[in-house]
This record gives C-alpha cells, structure tokens and sequence, in this order.
C-alpha cells in the first residue's frame, strides 16, 4: 500500500475588537487529490503545518464472516427496495398519498386518526415478537430490556420514523408520475431525475435558512429576502 501526505490547514482570524485570536476553520485535503492552498484576506493568517505520511495500512481480512454479512446485506437491500416498489405500488391503488403519511396533528397532513393509527399498526405488526409488549411497559420497568439488541426507546420510535419513510417513497413516486405526465421525464422513468434532485437541494436550503436563527452570508450585493427569492426562482425554473 502506498503512502499518501495529508496537509492540515489552520485558519486564525485576529478579533479586530477584542484582540482574541480564534480557530475559524480547519480543512484537511487529501494531497493525492490536488493542491487546495489556504486562501487569504486582510484579517486571516493562514498557518500550513503537520504534514503527516500515512504509511500504515493493515490489508483488510477477506475472510468468510465479512464476506457473510456483506451478502446479508446487499440481499435485504436488494429485498428491500424491490417490498419499497411494491408497498408504493400497492398504496397508491389504494389511495393513498404522500401527505397521508404526516400526523393529523401537523400542518399539510391529508390523514385521519384512523388512517394514521392504520399505518403504524401495520408497521407494529412486522417488529419483531415482544416489541409491543415492551413498548407497552413504562420506561422503568423496562429498565435495560432489549428485543432484538434494540431497547423501549428504539422501538417506541421506530412507527413514526417508518411512517415518515413511506411517507418520502410515496412523495418521491408522485414527483417521477409527475414529471412523467408533464414529459420532462421518459415513460420509464424508475428514479428522481437531476432536476428533481437539484430542486429538492434547493428547497432544502430555503427552508433551512428560513428555520435558522441567524444566518450569515455576504450580504453586500442582496438581501437575505432576496436570496431566498433567487432560490425559488431557480426551483421554479428548473425542468
């Protein structure tokens, strides 16, 4: 195995008020990938040091047991996109829709308490035996219980966490029939498109701004209102 230098870049910023110095910003680059020189400006003092040769690398075991589970694996990936495909499937003929997966409670659920109590017993009923009964203890008497390596905590979140999960695969199938009908995608289409993936990036960073308390970013040239604006303009305009 060959050696590979690792350069760490420290980046000081000297406090212009307080005369404090403090670490901004550490990046590592792998030097076998390329150069990334340090960049610099009027109050930042770029300091390149520790160069490190990694030159110890133990060659894996190829042996049976990591061969055993990889294969468990890829087989219940594979197992498990082809149940994803046909839960999605199965749910759509029967009405079902994205929304249909968010807590009455919340804004933008289309569920009912019985559609909503519907999915998670469904999803309850394929745990593993003693998972309920678990469940149903309180948090004391539980105490260290485990079912399947996985203790009352695990478990008691694990309905919600999978009803938020049908609820992407549902969104993301209606997203690919969408773009089907409208023709920017191929009748064959199996996954999110580019465009698909780039919009929801896009979306992502909107909502994250709009979540964030503070948000900074160089605001010379627009205003944060004015940003989130360009984003969704972007959304709007891709595809």
């Amino acid at each position: 195995m060959g050696s590979r230098k690792v350069v760490i870049h420290y980046y000081l910023h000297s406090g212009a008020s307080d005369n404090k110095t403090r670490y901004d910003k550490t990046r590592i680059k792998n030097l076998s990938r390329g150069n990334d020189a340090p960049r610099r400006n009027n109050n930042c003092q770029a300091m390149e040091g520790y160069i490190m040769t990694d030159t110890k690398h133990n060659m894996p075991k190829l042996d049976k047991e990591v061969a055993t589970n990889i294969s468990n694996y890829s087989h219940n990936k594979v197992t498990g996109d082809k149940l994803e495909h046909s839960m999605v499937a199965t749910m759509q003929a029967a009405g079902f829709v994205w929304t249909d997966c968010i807590s009455p409670k919340s804004a933008g659920s289309t569920a009912t308490e019985e559609t909503f109590t519907f999915l998670k017993d469904a999803i309850a009923a394929g745990f593993p035996k003693g998972v309920q009964e678990l469940c149903n203890m309180t948090s004391k008497a539980a105490g260290d219980k485990q079912v399947d390596g996985r203790n009352r905590s695990y478990w008691s979140r694990q309905p919600n966490s999978i009803v938020a999960a049908i609820g992407r695969a549902l969104k993301i199938k209606e997203e690919i029939d969408a773009e089907i009908a409208s023709g920017k995608a191929g009748k064959d289409t199996k996954t999110r498109t580019p465009e698909m993936m780039v919009r929801d990036a896009l979306a992502d960073c909107v909502k994250r701004i709009k979540n964030a308390e503070t948000f900074e970013f160089d605001h010379k040239d627009m205003t944060l209102d004015e940003l989130i604006g360009s984003l969704n303009m972007f959304i709007k305009h891709i595809g």
